[in-house]
């Protein structure tokens, strides 16, 4: 069998894609072919995807029921997270009460509320389950880092803030809140993102898990107050 002719009236696409699969066949005629009519084709390498494409094809979307509100899922090792904070208004407040922060961050939540915030199907993940997610992105030193958005850390969005986003987790600062019995203070937006965990400690505390501006790692707490507001990602059942 020869290919002088298909090579001569081939597009360079095609001698690529004879190539692939020629080679799969263990079939070097081909090869042969390219070298004396085409050598620079055997140099040609398929494009890379962009980043912007590799990370749209890791999203799926569900829809919350309860108001119709779209958000982005994404898998992650063998866990279906949601991409972005929960933002459905069952106990949640705006950061400084502003529906602009809101926007961005969506809402925070008190301990009670997170427990009960998630649409159904989807749950407040446990601490055991923020650890499988730290353990699926490399580890507690650098899963800050990996799991941050590329942008949106920091009033100058200087490069050491950013995240690499490298698994679509999204994670956003979407900062803090301390209730007392007659007012809150909001600290800690575009700096700092807290999320709350299931996981209860002696009734009165919960586990949380935050990032840090300039940090590269992930932490946890396991001595925060209910009454905290900080944000809620849920997990698929």
């Amino acid at each position: 069998m020869t290919y002088e002719k298909e090579v001569e009236d081939e597009d360079e696409e095609g001698y690529a894609d004879w190539l692939v699969i020629l080679k799969k066949k263990k079939d070097r005629n081909i090869e042969d072919v390219l070298k004396r009519f085409k050598p620079n084709l055997l140099k040609k390498k398929k494009p890379k995807l962009s980043l912007e494409c590799e990370q749209s094809e890791k999203y799926s979307t569900f829809t919350d029921y309860r108001d119709g509100k779209v958000y982005k899922t994404v898998k992650i090792g063998n866990q279906v997270w949601m991409a972005e904070n929960l933002g459905y208004p069952i106990g949640g407040v705006y950061y400084n009460d502003e529906h602009a922060y809101g926007k961005k961050y969506h809402l925070l939540y008190d301990w009670n509320a997170a427990m009960r915030a998630c649409p159904e199907g989807w749950h407040l993940p446990s601490q055991e389950e923020w650890n499988t997610l730290i353990v699926s992105v490399g580890g507690w030193l650098v899963a800050g880092k990996k799991l941050k958005a590329k942008s949106g850390w920091g009033s100058e969005n200087r490069a050491a803030c950013r995240g690499t986003d490298d698994f679509g987790f999204a994670a956003l600062p979407g900062g803090f809140g301390i209730a007392s019995r007659n007012s809150i203070e909001f600290q800690g937006a575009g700096n700092d993102g807290y999320w709350w965990s299931s996981s209860d400690v002696n009734g009165w505390y919960a586990y949380n898990n935050y990032i840090r501006l300039y940090e590269k790692s992930m932490l946890n707490e396991v001595n925060s107050k209910k009454s905290r507001l900080f944000s809620v990602r849920c997990i698929k059942n």
